[in-house]
């Protein structure tokens, strides 16, 4: 009897030293959290824009062999309309980038050159010709948060633009008669493009922005060749755009 009730207690001990030690080694474990997936807003996207477009003022050049070389003065290159399209990723809420290809329609480009043959009494001529530009740039941004639904941003762009001049021609300043002076060819040429930007965008719905932005673009120059062998070079063509144009989430 004596027997059977120390090996009852025993046992009894011999349980709660392994529970102890149960207990002991679960405290010992480490608990870890569940780690939840984190969204983060992101998604393709598509662009519009229009713009007004003023022109700095380049310089220009005629340079010949037989002639020399001269700069051109009073220089003067019109206001023009601007168009494009694209499409960009925004990554999260304060990044993203987009591929952009934008048509400035032709303005009008006029310059004087001093005569420096005997040009039938007149001191100059009056050139005068045309402009247009397409520019293709990939582009990045930086969104600097959004308060009621504004969100402003700053951003730039490198790429490629064609420049192209047309209707060039030259006239001696002697009027009324005016004869032509000079005539060249229409030309275009690739050259690399740069562009700074900076804007806001609005939310209009929750795919829907409104983007009123501005950009300084800077695509390069233009030559030709006169009837007479002789070059004519427009360099640095750049502008102010001042544009608007829709975003479209494409969630």
């Amino acid at each position: 009897m004596h027997s059977l009730k120390k090996l009852t207690i025993a046992s009894g001990f011999a349980f709660a030293a392994l529970g102890g030690g149960a207990q002991a080694a679960d405290m010992t474990q480490p608990f870890l959290e569940p780690i939840l997936p984190v969204e983060v807003a992101s998604s393709w996207y598509l662009r519009g824009d229009i713009g007004y477009k003023m022109y700095t003022t380049p310089s220009a050049a005629y340079s010949s062999l037989v002639q020399g070389y001269y700069d051109y003065y009073n220089i003067d290159l019109d206001n023009s309309w601007t168009i494009g399209g694209g499409f960009g990723y925004q990554f999260n809420p304060w990044f993203r980038t987009d591929l952009t290809v934008d048509y400035s329609a032709p303005a009008s480009y006029s310059s004087r050159l001093t005569c420096f043959i005997a040009c039938n009494g007149a001191l100059y001529t009056e050139d005068s010709g045309k402009i247009s530009t397409w520019a293709i740039l990939a582009n990045a941004y930086v969104d600097l948060g959004t308060w009621a639904g504004i969100t402003p941003y700053v951003g730039g762009g490198i790429g490629t633009a064609n420049v192209r001049l047309s209707d060039y021609g030259g006239y001696y300043a002697l009027p009324p008669l005016n004869p032509v002076a000079t005539r060249a060819a229409n030309t275009s040429q690739w050259n690399f493009a740069w562009a700074v930007t900076a804007g806001a965008s609005i939310d209009m719905t929750d795919a829907l922005l409104l983007d009123l932005n501005y950009r300084y673009l800077a695509v390069g120059d233009v030559s030709t060749v006169d009837q007479y062998g002789g070059k004519i070079e427009v360099n640095d063509v750049a502008s102010h755009e001042i544009r608007v144009g829709f975003r479209y989430m494409i969630n």
